[in-house]
């Protein structure tokens, strides 16, 4: 369920895409599909992340953003408030299913001319688990932050911090979650901490790092909640 005291956010978002993807393939304009980048895309109601690092020996550019997605059907809106781009982006496309894929598809600006492109994506497989969203505030110790968030989905997270206009840095992390414990997988910046720093979050809406790392004197707050039901652990295969 969604706590009922969280902030007010946009509902309207499909459920039907809410969870953890995996991009398995990029068309652009009339070429088969090809993949060089391992995406990982996580959508919790309204929230999403995506944080792409190039694979071995590809030429792809790494990159990372967050924000809030709008759905008039059959577009999609990414409105990123967290980039590495600078200024944040807001893309359009459009989303249809083709069996257990997600498929969209759409126009984006390349090296000076409009190139189509068409992304497949596959969901994770993981088993149901909470969906949270995390975001910054100023900490006690300090009134100075950037744009920090924190998108965990079925036992994956993202967590992007930019603190750029702070003097600080932009870092990107991947974490998953096998048989309890968390893991880092790969990110943007070395000092992104081994472990997602939070435990158990309730509708509380307010928590703070158990054991802060450096760029982390803030408070994190719950914008959103959803638990799975029993039935939902329960009958996943």
């Amino acid at each position: 369920m969604v706590a009922s005291c969280l902030s007010a956010v946009d509902e309207t978002v499909s459920t039907a895409f809410s969870g953890a993807w995996q991009r398995c393939g990029l068309a652009l304009d009339d070429a088969p599909p090809a993949e060089d980048s391992c995406v990982v895309w996580l959508q919790a109601g309204p929230f999403f992340a995506d944080l792409r690092t190039p694979l071995a020996g590809g030429s792809a550019v790494a990159t990372a953003f967050s924000g809030r997605t709008t759905w008039a059907a059959p577009v999609v809106t990414f409105h990123r408030d967290v980039d590495l781009a600078i200024p944040p982006r807001t893309d359009s496309g459009r989303l249809r299913f083709a069996g257990d894929r997600l498929i969209e598809d759409g126009t984006v600006a390349w090296e000076g001319r409009t190139v189509r492109y068409t992304e497949y994506w596959a969901r994770a497989g993981r088993p149901p688990a909470r969906r949270l969203v995390l975001e910054a505030l100023p900490g006690q110790r300090s009134s100075r932050v950037g744009r920090r968030r924190y998108v965990e989905v079925d036992g994956q997270a993202l967590l992007i911090v930019d603190d750029r206009a702070t003097d600080g840095r932009f870092i990107a992390a991947h974490f998953v979650n096998d048989d309890g414990h968390w893991r880092c997988t790969r990110c943007l910046d070395g000092e992104a901490p081994a472990t997602p720093p939070f435990g158990d979050v309730t509708a509380s809406s307010v928590l703070s790092f158990p054991q802060p790392p450096p760029w982390s004197d803030t408070s994190w707050h719950v914008r959103w909640l959803d638990l799975p039901s029993p039935a939902e652990g329960a009958g996943h295969a």
